[in-house]
């Protein structure tokens, strides 16, 4: 009968966790904004409303604004999970950047370079939606 017991309150207890509203975002509001801005750019992308330059351009703007977490240890990563966060949102936000300067390359761009484009963008957006 106790593990019953156990059961039936580890049962509520989630339950109770799960009815909480949203917590507090994890990655700092400067990395979340920038991440907003990174997506956004991602999106007028792939919809061809942006050029891979100007993309480029203003992905890399955005990871100049990050690049703080950038220089953050493994220690600091691993005790402070804002920094953790902020480190692996500007990581994805670089990874898109890359898979556009590469798909913008003429010579070497193709269906799969344009795919790579969109799975990073869909990464991004995962990661945005843990942090925050």
């Amino acid at each position: 009968m106790p593990r019953l017991k156990k059961i039936y309150v580890l049962f509520l207890t989630s339950i109770l966790l799960c009815s909480c509203g949203k917590s507090d975002p994890i990655a700092s509001n400067k990395a979340l904004t920038n991440t907003e801005k990174a997506i956004e750019i991602g999106d007028n992308y792939i919809k061809g409303d942006l050029s891979s330059d100007d993309a480029k351009d203003q992905l890399e703007d955005i990871l100049s604004n990050l690049q703080y977490a950038d220089e953050y240890s493994f220690e600091e990563k691993i005790a402070d999970p804002t920094k953790y966060a902020d480190y692996y949102l500007q990581f994805y936000i670089s990874s898109l950047n890359i898979h556009i300067l590469i798909d913008g390359n003429r010579s070497i761009s193709d269906a799969d370079t344009f795919d790579n484009v969109i799975e990073s963008l869909d990464k991004l957006k995962e990661e945005y939606d843990k942090y925050d």
